[in-house]
């Protein structure tokens, strides 16, 4: 059984952060992913313009998210949004990632940390184990295990937090995800909005 000092499940912002961070330290790292690539929300889920890096014309968030977001803008020569018009809409201080670019430069921070990475992997159980947990992955080429001191559960919907058999709040109204995108090639003035 692989044994590692942390085991980061879900590879979304928090988990690449956290997993990054964790590498960084000198720890022995695993980043489990479902998807095939990293990023979550604002990769597979399209949601590319994180926000509130700045507020009232200031920075007041730094870290490896601002450097992932920093170098994917770097790459691609965008500028940062005017942070210094305080009175304009919130979603103008959005800040537009190209979220392939993004999904890249984040597996590379991850592989720099030295944090080693499985995609396509879910967690199937969870299991104190006096010392730490052993985690049961799902992954595509079958069932293995894995031993860690600590584990993080990133996954969004606490599924390692449940699997180990801890309560879970979950509220009966929960806030919908936010969908992104951009549709073209139709007459808006022909549309029934009514109907629709």
């Amino acid at each position: 059984m692989d044994q590692y000092d942390v085991v980061v499940v879900g590879g979304g912002t928090a988990g690449v952060v956290a997993a990054i961070q964790s590498g960084r330290a000198g720890a022995r790292t695993l980043l489990i992913e479902k998807n095939g690539m990293l990023g979550g929300t604002m990769t597979v889920g399209g949601v590319n313009f994180p926000a509130l890096f700045y507020a009232w014309g200031r920075q007041v968030i730094a870290g490896i998210g601002w450097e992932l977001v920093s170098a994917t803008l770097a790459e691609t020569g965008t500028e940062l949004p005017d942070f210094t018009n305080v009175q304009a809409a919130h979603w103008r201080h959005h800040i537009h990632i190209d979220k392939a670019l993004f999904a890249a430069l984040t597996d590379e921070a991850v592989l720099d940390a030295g944090v080693e990475m499985l995609l396509h992997a879910m967690i199937g159980g969870v299991t104190a184990n006096g010392e730490g947990w052993d985690v049961t992955l799902c992954a595509k080429d079958g069932l293995r295990s894995v031993r860690c001191r600590v584990l993080i559960d990133c996954t969004g919907d606490a599924n390692a937090v449940s699997l180990a058999g801890f309560p879970v709040d979950q509220p009966e109204e929960c806030q919908p995800g936010t969908l992104a995108l951009r549709i073209g090639g139709y007459d808006a003035d022909a549309l029934d909005m009514a109907r629709i």
